[in-house]
């Protein structure tokens, strides 16, 4: 994951030292490269609500009365890139940014690993890694009456419990950069008759 501090944010394309240290030819292959293969992962996380589409809907075949039907839960299916269900332009797995290695031959590219994004109980230091690699966590939940329990900052409810949650392996970097040279577009991009 890309933690943007002083040190990242002097490696990205636009400084002039980055451009100084490269050729501008590098720096212009490297970006199209960050950008394609950026843009190929925003596409890959889909954007889901909390529920999906209504289940089973019509008559019961049991006993003959018309059902609504059940909303089923709208998570990604186990290898596949993960939904994202954030509206906020920051907080979200959608916030992907790329930058120049430390070597000068490199790129780096991912989720931006935002403060306080740190599962507990888990291994894995953000919740980005988390969702590619899968794995457990402890999510903590939040109740006013011992009935109803929430999750997310209830911090001043009376009542608190914490479960574990499972994480299926859903990576969507790799895969990304995967399907750009599947499509050609790497090759592209460092054949000297792109430019």
């Amino acid at each position: 994951m890309l933690t943007v501090t002083s040190q990242i944010k002097d490696r990205f394309f636009d400084r002039q030292t980055v451009i100084e240290q490269i050729s501008r030819e590098n720096v212009r292959r490297l970006g199209r490269m960050g950008a394609y293969v950026r843009q190929r992962a925003r596409t890959d996380i889909l954007r889901r609500g909390r529920r999906t589409r209504v289940r089973d809907p019509g008559r019961n075949k049991q006993n003959g009365r018309f059902t609504r039907g059940r909303a089923g839960r709208s998570s990604a299916a186990s290898g596949r890139p993960p939904h994202v269900h954030s509206r906020d332009s920051v907080a979200t797995l959608r916030n992907i940014q790329f930058g120049l290695g430390a070597d000068d031959a490199s790129i780096l590219i991912g989720p931006l690993a935002l403060n306080g994004n740190k599962p507990q109980g888990s291994a894995a230091k953000t919740i980005p890694e988390l969702l590619t690699k899968g794995g457990t966590a402890r999510v903590p939940k939040y109740s006013f009456d011992n009935s109803v329990w929430y999750t997310g900052n209830y911090s001043q409810a009376p009542h608190q419990r914490s479960v574990t949650a499972r994480y299926k392996p859903h990576p969507f970097m790799g895969p990304a950069l995967d399907k750009e040279i599947a499509a050609g577009t790497v090759d592209r991009v460092w054949s000297a008759s792109a430019f």
